[in-house]
Formats: C-alpha cells, structure tokens, sequence
C-alpha cells in the first residue's frame, strides 16, 4: 500500500514494457484509488536525474539484466548508486 506524498517513478529501456506497465498500473488505481506515478524511457547506464534524486529504489527482474553478461555493469550499478540519496535503500 502507497502512503500519501511519494513520488514513484517506473523507469525502463523498453517503450512496450512501460505501455503495459502502464496499462496494468491503470487498471490497480482504479480499483484502489491509487495516487498517480511517472513513467520513464530511458537508459539505467546514464538516468535522466539529479544526484541523490531518489530516497529508495527497487528493481524487479531487471538487475539480472542489468548486470549478467554485461560488458555495462559497473557503470549501471554505479548509476544506480549516483540516483540514490547518502543511506538510501
């Protein structure tokens, strides 16, 4: 359950993941009057926020793509710890 006040970001490298995202969060808000969220495209190695922008994060299925057999891990994972604020979850 969604306290009131955060802002939830989904952010992804695939435009047909978020539109079902999407379609799916839409269809959880309407049947639990859920606060609306943002929805990003774009790329983990290089993330359109501000240093320490983000109190938490999570990722699904995603780390393990982010990270297997990727020549780009170390700058993903460094990304994702740029994006969190000191003592971030």
């Amino acid at each position: 359950r969604l306290s009131p006040g955060p802002e939830l970001t989904g952010f992804d490298f695939s435009a047909e993941m978020l539109r079902e995202a999407r379609r799916k969060f839409q269809e959880l808000q309407k049947k639990h009057n859920l606060p609306d969220i943002g929805f990003e495209e774009g790329d983990a190695g290089d993330m359109p926020y501000d240093d320490g922008y983000f109190d938490a994060m999570g990722i699904t299925f995603g780390l393990r793509n982010l990270v297997y057999e990727n020549s780009r891990a170390g700058l993903h994972l460094s990304e994702m710890n740029r994006v969190l604020k000191p003592g971030g979850r």
